[in-house]
């Protein structure tokens, strides 16, 4: 298999599979675009859009409402694929031409319906549609993703490191490996370890669980293809207990459990923590398990 091949068949990065960072995404490629086009207007003379008039920035701002709401709803969909299935590059690749396709021919019905722009033939106006759409799209869509993995080969290094730091002496290298918990996939393959105390949460995201944990001062990450039910198997017998339906709680990082009227909540002990919901129908396992831990 060619190295294209072989990169084509790797997982996307994580950032592009999470909401957030998918959504925020959005927001810098239409920035770029913005300012590609008050760049490249003056330049051609078949372009019709602008700012400087107020019919022609009327037309621009709905094709850019329009813009935004078919990236929105693609990378709805797009999430809500990865959280099923395997996201590839090869899919990544196919689903931001489909979007830019989508956008290209947005551009071609404004610029046909409205009469905008001056070119010498239909096929003129389609390459010209198609070279601008892609010019806008193709930049700021290969920064992300470059960010993305560079992001993500950061944060695996700074996890190898943090693993294989060297303790001082053989009594703290007991002491780790009692308090390390170790993370298998349905395969058997170990994709993460880590320091027991050190996790606060996790989180259901379709078939994929995220692992939140403290890294230092800072609160950190790592995402896994597997459902929370068959990490909540894996994982019993651990201070790691199910709190709700899409929930995993440290129980040895608990604060409070609290019923507010509206719904009942689990505060951590760590203020970057969010509050998590406490479902009534494991509220009483949870609280047999971290009273257990207090008689210890």
């Amino acid at each position: 298999m060619s190295k294209f091949r072989k990169a084509m068949n790797k997982s996307v990065p994580r950032n592009l599979r999470l909401g957030n960072f998918s959504y925020t995404s959005v927001w810098y490629t239409l920035f770029f675009a913005a300012i590609f086009l008050i760049i490249y207007e003056p330049f051609s003379p078949s372009v019709w859009f602008s700012l400087y008039d107020f019919e022609s920035a009327i037309k621009t701002s709905l094709f850019f409402i329009l813009s935004l709401i078919i990236m929105m709803i693609s990378k709805a969909i797009w999430l809500h694929f990865c959280s099923r299935h395997r996201a590839k590059n090869w899919i990544y690749v196919t689903w931001t031409v489909g979007e830019c396709a989508a956008i290209a021919l947005l551009y071609l019905s404004f610029t046909s319906i409205c009469s905008l722009g001056s070119y010498a033939s239909i096929a003129s106006m389609v390459f010209r549609t198609i070279f601008c759409v892609v010019s806008i799209l193709a930049i700021p869509h290969s920064l992300i993703y470059a960010v993305s993995s560079y992001v993500q080969v950061k944060d695996d290094m700074d996890m190898l490191k943090m693993e294989t730091a060297v303790p001082v002496d053989e009594k703290e290298v007991e002491d780790m490996s009692q308090r390390m918990i170790n993370f298998i996939d349905d395969s058997g393959v170990l994709r993460f370890s880590v320091d027991l105390d050190s996790i606060l949460y996790i989180k259901s995201e379709g078939n994929y669980v995220n692992l939140f944990y403290e890294k230092g001062e800072s609160l950190s990450s790592y995402m896994m293809r597997m459902t929370i039910s068959s990490l909540e198997t894996k994982i019993s017998g651990t201070p790691l207990v199910r709190c709700q339906r899409s929930y995993i709680v440290n129980a040895k990082r608990i604060r409070m459990m609290q019923n507010d009227g509206r719904g009942a909540y689990v505060i951590l002990d760590s203020d970057a923590c969010p509050v998590i919901p406490l479902s009534q129908n494991y509220a009483s396992s949870l609280a047999d398990v971290v009273l257990k831990m207090k008689k210890a």
